[in-house]
């Protein structure tokens, strides 16, 4: 900064003429004067009696004002006052009242005027200061309603002093005072420097209030609560924790105390929320421009309100509020949020990865398929292999109705008892009074973890259809605690009126049958192998290669299963058996017919013979069927390059070679040299005893981009293919957490700022910088706050 002036009043204003070298003009003294011709421009509203005081009219602030001030006269009315002796008493007006020289102590800019017996400010008359504030008094005309001073609501001193007016006006005079006293300290260095530590206090006040922001967009705490028409604030987390942070900033507690702009509004919250938002977008996007691709994952929800959110996940979440929710709408605010609005390249997009429903998923007009039509080289669609494997499971359940109605009765169970804190009461108090052993053995390895934490458990987990690992666990809990459950529903039902005595005894007698607690058995055998590769599909460490290898061990797992039907299903019977007795319950099959529509009916024997041929024959049947159509062993040509894979390379022909080239070669940097690239990889495996390595990610940390520079690039496009759309459901719950009944009302971009905030929260990009983002706030628009970054 430069300046150019030669004095300091060309600086602070303009001065007409001066009066250091003229002569002091003589002023008459008050018995020499009228009081009017004194009180020129003020209004005489007192009727305290004029008298003769004792003063030095150069100390008078009624002779600074309305002119333009010399240096001396600043000086003069800043640095001196007038001050009584001991024997002067300030004249009383006509309600009593009267100036008390006490205001003056934590006011030192007060100047009293003995001639007007009023107040007026220093600062405001040395350096006049022209606002949108249109009151004169302390300025031009005294100040003399002793009566509304001081106080909270109408004190005339307080609400001064943190006006815009006096504030400038007296940031401008301890300039003034430093260059005055330090002489030998230039004009423009002094200006400079207070400007620089007013523009430092502004930065770290704000980067306070920002990083207050930050902290409860990380921990999903509410910013906004109650009005307090009492105190005239809210009563909300956000103000709480200014409030709290103020008692150990005290740059943050002086600008809560002086400053007219607080910067705390909800409109500057939602400033700096979506400002947070898109610096965590931009270090997202960056670091996908880093890659040489990258994949798309959707979902669609309705919130709270009624309202059709889509969740675009791009290796992070946002949720675009939808109006319809057909695949043309759908496919548009895809491609438009991606490539206009966040700047992504979508020519890096190879990957698509959907549920399973027909607006997704549709070959003709799916959303994949528009997708595709618009950029063919997103043409690797991924089916959700947790929805797929999902889906084994309803299907088979489904088909076998005794599994359906088993689970369905189950369901409604679980509801009846956590639904009521009351029977929930007695359910935890019989689990810990019961038996904490179990009153069978185990039936196959690992079976043991999922007993332990259900004896652990006290409370019934509920069964749900979109937690997939649910059905297991509750099978788990309610054969370990078979005799507490039943138990519980003789307390409700002999304890209970009306329908939930009905209700109690009906589920009662459900679980003394003994076709009830051989399925539930069963389910609970087979569903114990599917679990762990539920878990797994849902892991961000799982690849398609991972994920398709263990669905087909599963498959190979349960044919064995179904070769060996009569010792598997012997140990299934026998712990049926054993929980019955346990609960007097007799072993029986049902009533054979010889025309049975509803159920399975095989004329057989024995009661054990008739309930595996007619209940877990089919029901092993399904799962081996519907694993086999969901994780076909022969791949998509599109995910030929698994075969790559070092431990699946036997499995690579010629007329492999020849797909993967022509399914990769718009991507292959060499495609020319792709076939005898793949025989070199296929000797390298064979050579270095690659056999185990059984990943994408083992995969390609062996193929050195120098030596394997196609292969190094097809593992590395497969490992940006989704396995699955957990990640959208994942974004669920987060939103269901954010948009809760009391915050229904929430905007689009404060709800998409406080979800990113929340989802990264530990994650590198989610830590937010707040000096970035007062950067992106003070860049963004003319702010009356001084922050200087766009001299930066």
């Amino acid at each position: 900064m430069s300046f150019k002036q030669s004095k300091l009043e060309t600086f602070f204003g303009k001065t007409t003429r001066s009066r250091e070298d003229s002569e002091e003009p003589t002023q008459p003294s008050l018995s020499e004067a009228p009081l009017t011709s004194i009180l020129t421009n003020t209004p005489s509203t007192s009727s305290s009696s004029v008298i003769s005081l004792p003063f030095h009219h150069q100390e008078d602030p009624i002779k600074f004002i309305d002119r333009t001030l010399s240096e001396n006269e600043r000086k003069q009315i800043l640095e001196h006052k007038w001050e009584p002796d001991n024997k002067f008493e300030y004249p009383v007006n006509d309600k009593g009242r009267r100036y008390n020289l006490k205001w003056e102590e934590k006011r030192p800019w007060l100047r009293y005027s003995p001639s007007n017996d009023s107040v007026f400010c220093a600062c405001c008359i040395a350096f006049p200061v022209a606002v949108s504030e249109t009151h004169p008094e302390f300025v031009t005309i005294g100040f003399r309603d002793w009566k509304n001073t001081t106080g909270d609501k109408r004190g005339a001193l307080e609400k001064h002093s943190k006006s815009e007016r006096h504030q400038l006006s007296q940031e401008k005079s301890e300039m003034f005072l430093m260059t005055v006293k330090g002489k030998s300290i230039p004009v423009t260095e002094s200006i400079s420097k207070a400007y620089q530590e007013k523009v430092q206090r502004n930065r770290a006040c704000l980067m306070s209030i920002i990083d207050v922001v930050i902290r409860l967009g990380h921990r999903n705490i509410a910013f906004r609560g109650n009005w307090l028409k009492d105190e005239g604030k809210e009563d909300g987390n956000f103000q709480y924790f200014i409030d709290w942070k103020a008692n150990f900033d005290d740059v943050l507690k002086l600008h809560l105390s002086t400053a007219q702009h607080k910067y705390l509004s909800p409109k500057v919250q939602n400033e700096f929320i979506h400002l947070c938002e898109l610096e965590i977008r931009d270090a997202i996007r960056d670091r996908c421009g880093e890659s040489e691709f990258f994949s798309v994952m959707v979902d669609e929800t309705t919130d709270v309100a009624e309202k059709a959110q889509l969740s675009i996940c791009v290796r992070y979440v946002r949720f675009v509020e939808v109006e319809r929710t057909d695949a043309e709408t759908l496919c548009d605010a895809v491609l438009h949020n991606l490539g206009q609005e966040w700047g992504f390249d979508l020519t890096k997009l190879r990957g698509q990865g959907y549920d399973g429903c027909a607006t997704m998923t549709g070959a003709i007009s799916g959303v994949q398929k528009r997708i595709q039509d618009v950029w063919p080289e997103a043409k690797y669609f991924v089916h959700c292999n947790s929805h797929r494997l999902n889906l084994v499971i309803v299907n088979t359940c489904n088909k076998v109705v005794e599994a359906r109605n088993a689970l369905t009765i189950l369901g409604k169970i679980t509801w009846f008892i956590c639904g009521v804190s009351k029977r929930k009461a007695i359910l935890m108090k019989e689990v810990k009074q019961g038996n904490k052993d179990l009153d069978f053995d185990l039936l196959y390895d690992n079976e043991d973890a999922l007993f332990e934490a259900a004896m652990r458990q006290t409370m019934m987990p509920k069964l749900s259809e979109t937690r997939w690992t649910s059905r297991v666990d509750t099978l788990s809990w309610l054969l370990a605690h078979y005799k507490s459950l039943l138990n519980v529903l003789e307390n409700v039902q002999s304890n209970s009126k009306g329908q939930a005595a009905a209700d109690a005894s009906s589920y009662h007698a459900v679980l003394l049958k003994f076709d009830f607690i051989l399925v539930t058995v069963m389910l609970q055998y087979t569903l114990g192998y599917i679990r762990p590769l539920s878990i797994l599909l849902q892991s961000e460490a799982c690849d398609l290669v991972k994920a398709h290898q263990e669905a087909r061990d599963l498959l190979v797992i349960f044919q064995g299963i179904r070769s060996d039907s009569d010792a598997r299903f012997h140990d299934i019977y026998e712990r049926s058996a054993s929980i019955a007795t346990e609960n007097d319950v007799v072993p029986t099959k049902p009533r054979s017919t010889q025309r049975q529509r509803h159920r399975a009916n095989a004329p057989v024997e024995s009661i054990e013979e008739h309930f595996r041929v007619n209940y877990f024959l089919p029901f092993i049947d399904h799962i081996i069927s519907h694993l086999d159509s969901r994780f076909p062993e022969e791949l998509k040509a599109i995910f030929y390059g698994n075969y790559l894979v070092p431990s699946l390379v036997g499995k690579i022909e010629d007329e492999v070679v020849t797909a993967m080239k022509q399914e990769y070669s718009i991507d292959l940097p060499y495609p020319n040299d792709f076939g005898q690239e793949v025989h070199r990889w296929v000797a390298k495996c064979h050579r270095d005893s690659l056999s185990l390595v059984t990943t994408l990610t083992g995969a390609i940390s062996y193929a050195d981009p120098e030596l394997y520079p196609n292969i190094h690039l097809v593992l590395k496009l497969l490992l940006t293919l989704p396995v699955g759309s957990c990640s959208c459901e994942r974004s669920f719950s987060a939103l269901r957490r954010l948009k809760t009944w009391c915050r229904a009302t929430m905007t689009e971009d404060r709800l998409c700022g406080l979800a990113l905030l929340h989802v990264h929260r530990n994650d590198a990009v989610g830590q937010v910088k707040a000096e970035s983002v007062l950067r992106r706030w003070d860049l963004s628009g003319n702010r009356k706050i001084h922050l200087a970054f766009t001299a930066d």
